[in-house]
């Protein structure tokens, strides 16, 4: 935003960073004189209530800011290959011994799971694009997914699943944890594709079970389409 001559003005569509006072996802509406939320919409916890997993050096660390508001990471992987996106980086057909295990392809950059003691790519890779607000949302929702049967995957339409942290939950249910997922049909927005929303609340991360779910919806709508 800027002042002008005309008042406070901005460039029509254009989108605003993300910052402590607007962490989610906004844009100049077509106008030009304020904002408006993109959709689907996305945002980030506040610091003072962040839960992530990260890489230092070659490991995975869970930083774990709720109710204290410190940094105290805690070492959950080593990774002998490095580490990306806070996931080992892993190659896929090599041995391993972590059965379920979900690391980050060296070479496709596709998530791949230890299966029968090698890593192989994630079924869901291409087809699912995970849109997370960290690196634990996202891991979360590898998580999820890794626990359907790989044939759930096929033929279905490539489709995003954004994570979201919303902060009208924080007010809700401050004392309690909470997930919502809602699967949006391309027949009933404006968009060209299909998209799944999840959103949770500020002291845990996202419910895999709600992940899980959605995808049934998805998965269900999609067939029926066929």
């Amino acid at each position: 935003m800027r002042c002008t001559a005309a008042g406070i003005q901005c460039t029509p569509n254009e989108p605003f960073p993300l910052t402590q006072h607007y962490p989610c996802r906004t844009q100049c509406n077509e106008k030009g004189d304020g904002y408006i939320y993109v959709k689907p919409a996305n945002c980030a916890p506040s610091k003072s209530a962040y839960i992530d997993r990260v890489c230092m050096g070659d490991d995975v660390y869970e930083v774990n800011n709720v109710n204290t508001g410190k940094n105290k990471p805690t070492l959950i992987e080593h990774c002998p290959q490095g580490c990306q996106n806070g996931m080992c980086r892993v190659f896929s057909l090599t041995t391993c011994t972590n059965e379920g295990q979900i690391g980050m392809d060296f070479i496709t950059k596709c998530s791949a799971i230890c299966k029968d003691g090698r890593y192989a790519i994630a079924p869901w890779c291409d087809k699912i694009d995970v849109v997370g607000y960290n690196n634990l949302s996202t891991y979360t929702a590898y998580s999820a997914l890794s626990k359907l049967p790989d044939t759930l995957f096929d033929g279905i339409e490539r489709t995003p699943l954004v994570l979201s942290w919303n902060m009208a939950l924080d007010v809700d249910y401050e004392k309690n944890s909470y997930t919502s997922g809602e699967y949006f049909s391309k027949g009933l927005t404006d968009l060209p594709y299909d998209y799944t929303q999840i959103t949770n609340s500020w002291n845990e991360p996202i419910d895999e079970y709600v992940v899980i779910h959605e995808f049934i919806h998805q998965w269900v709508t999609q067939k029926g389409r066929r």
